[in-house]
C-alpha cells in the first residue's frame, strides 16, 4: 500500500511538472547537454565522450546526474551520482546534487533509464528545452522517443 500511495504522489508531483513546462525553446540550437542515467547501468563518464563529440559540443558544456541503488555514504560514490535518499516518499528533492541539476537550464537532456520513477520525475522537473528518451520512456516527458537500445552508442549518436 505505501508503494501505490508513493507512486501516486511521483505522479501527482509529475502532472504538476508537465503542466508547468515551457516548450517554446524546444527549437533552439543545441549548446549544453544534461545527461541523467542510471548509474548502476553506465559506470563511467567517459560513456558519453562519443556523443559529445559526435554532437561537437564540449564536456564543460554537459551536466550529469545519475541514480544508484547503494548507499550514498560511500566514499567511491561521485559528485555526478545520487540515491533515492536524496528524495522525500513523496518525490521531493533533499539532495543538493539533484536540486542543482533540475535549476540548471540545457539545451538538450538525454535520458539513459529503464523506467526509473525517480530519474522521470527530475526529468519532467528538470529547466531542459528538448527531452530525448528510449523507447520505453514516458511520452508525456519526452519530446522525441528513440527505438534504439542505450548500449547502441553508435545508431545513437547517429539518430541524435
Amino acid at each position: 500500500m505505501f508503494k501505490k500511495l508513493q507512486r501516486k504522489k511521483f505522479n501527482n508531483r509529475l502532472e504538476r511538472a508537465l503542466k508547468q513546462r515551457d516548450r517554446s525553446s524546444v527549437n533552439s540550437t543545441v549548446k549544453t547537454v544534461g545527461i541523467l542515467f542510471d548509474g548502476n547501468l553506465i559506470k563511467d563518464l567517459s560513456y558519453f565522450k562519443s556523443l559529445f563529440s559526435s554532437l561537437k559540443i564540449s564536456e564543460k558544456n554537459g551536466a550529469f546526474l545519475g541514480i544508484v541503488t547503494f548507499d550514498k555514504n560511500e566514499p567511491s560514490l561521485s559528485k555526478h551520482l545520487c540515491t533515492k535518499k536524496d528524495f522525500s516518499w513523496a518525490g521531493d528533492f533533499k539532495g543538493d546534487a539533484v536540486k542543482d541539476f533540475v535549476k540548471k537550464e540545457v539545451d538538450l537532456l538525454i535520458l539513459y533509464h529503464n523506467n526509473d520513477q525517480y530519474l522521470e520525475n527530475i526529468a519532467a522537473q528538470s529547466n531542459a528545452y528538448f527531452k530525448v528518451g528510449f523507447a520505453g520512456g514516458d511520452e508525456r516527458i519526452l519530446d522525441l522517443i528513440l527505438a534504439v537500445a542505450p548500449s547502441e552508442t553508435a545508431v545513437f549518436n547517429g539518430e541524435i
